[in-house]
């Protein structure tokens, strides 16, 4: 049976280093207090991760991470999924679609204008933006580094 479970810092610390979208990203930057890393597990076995920032505002590079997560004046409030790699066909999927539902469960009598957006900082690649679109997200914003797809809540 798959569950998505979040990872803890000995926990991410096996798998960080398999990240292929955002290497870069240290992992004290990962676990941050505006930060969580869900995987999806089977058999309690990782098939795929996924980094997720919380914040205000839409970042559209990534040094915008640094900041993101203060609240500002007339932001909307973003959960925002900035890297995701799977070990196994599908997982990553499983494991995107399986945040938006916790996410739209947990928001489910939220008014609209207090529901957060999902917003993603996606590389410029054509396989990120047929894996979001697949998913069901819009195309937000084409930016020079990245481009920002939207899942609906």
């Amino acid at each position: 049976m798959n569950e998505i479970v979040e990872l803890s810092r000995v926990e991410l610390e096996q798998y960080v280093n398999d990240d292929p979208v955002r290497p870069s990203i240290p992992l004290e930057d990962r676990i941050k207090t505006t930060r969580k890393t869900f995987a999806l597990k089977e058999d309690g076995k990782v098939q795929a991760v996924c980094c997720v920032a919380y914040g205000y505002g839409i970042p559209t590079q990534e040094s915008d991470l640094h900041s993101f997560g203060n609240e500002k004046d007339d932001e909307p409030y973003v959960i925002m999924p900035y890297t995701v790699w799977s070990y196994n066909k599908g997982a990553g999927r499983e494991l995107i679609l399986g945040i938006l539902d916790n996410v739209r469960e947990q928001y489910a009598s939220v008014s609209a204008q207090y529901k957060p957006r999902v917003i993603t900082l996606s590389p410029k690649t054509d396989t990120a933006a047929r894996f979001h679109i697949r998913n069901g997200a819009r195309l937000l914003a084409n930016n020079a580094e990245t481009d920002n797809f939207e899942y609906e809540v």
